[in-house]
This record gives structure tokens, C-alpha cells and sequence, in this order.
């Protein structure tokens, strides 16, 4: 009868320091930026927010009013490979109309639709903060969230264009 109360003990002991361990391990936490990186920070257009449940945010902090567009992408989530962030910009004689048809038909694609033309992509980490510059002048960008996983890109967000100053 002791064996068994021996056996339980040592059961109900691992048990316990396996629950500590997994309560005790770290939690991947947003890197905090130097003070370098922060004043480079404050210097950001816009801020794309990532966060858990595959949802994606757009804050404008301030209207380009130069060629120079500075924008961070934040990612407070760790449940996908990597987080994208794309701009791209109408071909000519496109419509709005036009995109939103293709997209019905091709809603998480591997490729940009053929009727826009790539400006950016950013491929970041989870829980990450990454500050980015791009020079262009021209035509309003649309922006997009995505996301990937082992099989497929998705599409988790899209937003009306920022206008960007013209030549």
C-alpha cells in the first residue's frame, strides 16, 4: 500500500513543478526603444498596429508634407510567422472598383493585385517595433496588413489611402 502513496506523491511533485515551470517561464515582451530610436519614433506619419486576434490598426499621427513618408509597424502578437505590411498605388485608368472585384475573387493571394503597383513591403518579427522611411512622390498608397502562416499569406487589413504630395 506504501508503493502507491509513494507513486502519487511523485506524480502530484511532478505535476507541481511542471505547472511552476510553465508559469515561471518568460513571456516574449515588445522590445522598448533606445532614446535614439524613440526621437526617431516621434517622427513617424503613421503607426500599423498588429495585435492578437489577427487584427490590425492604421494610426495617422501626421499628413505627409514631404517626399520623405515615415511610418513604425508594431507587432504586439506572436502567433504568425511574420507580419507584412504592403503599399501599393493604382495603375492608370484603375478603379477602387476594380481592386475590391479582383480581391473578391483572390481574397488571401500570394501576389499584389496585377492592377496596383508595389510601392513598399515590410516583412517584420513577432513582438517587434520597427521604424521605416520611403521616399516617393506621387499617387495615393493603399495599405494592407497581412500576415503568414506555414501554407498562405492573409489579408487582415486593409485602409482607404494615405495621399501623398504630388510633384
Amino acid at each position: 500500500m506504501n508503493h502507491k502513496r509513494f507513486f502519487t506523491r511523485g506524480i502530484t511533485l511532478i505535476l507541481v513543478i511542471l505547472v511552476v515551470s510553465a508559469c515561471a517561464a518568460p513571456k516574449a515582451t515588445l522590445p522598448t526603444p533606445n532614446a535614439w530610436r524613440s526621437n526617431l519614433s516621434s517622427m513617424a506619419n503613421v503607426i500599423f498596429t498588429f495585435d492578437p486576434g489577427d487584427k490590425c490598426t492604421m494610426q495617422i499621427i501626421s499628413q505627409p508634407q514631404t517626399a520623405v513618408f515615415v511610418y513604425e509597424i508594431v507587432v504586439n502578437d506572436q502567433s504568425h510567422l511574420n507580419y507584412g505590411l504592403s503599399g501599393m498605388t493604382l495603375n492608370p485608368g484603375v478603379t477602387e472598383a476594380d481592386v475590391a472585384a479582383w480581391v473578391q475573387n483572390n481574397p488571401n493571394p500570394d501576389t499584389p493585385p496585377p492592377m496596383m503597383t508595389m510601392q513598399l513591403y515590410d516583412a517584420v518579427n513577432s513582438m517587434s517595433r520597427t521604424f521605416h522611411v520611403v521616399r516617393y512622390i506621387g499617387d495615393p498608397i493603399y495599405f494592407a496588413c497581412i500576415t503568414e502562416g506555414p501554407d498562405a499569406h492573409n489579408v487582415i487589413a486593409s485602409f482607404d489611402p494615405l495621399v501623398m504630395p504630388t510633384k
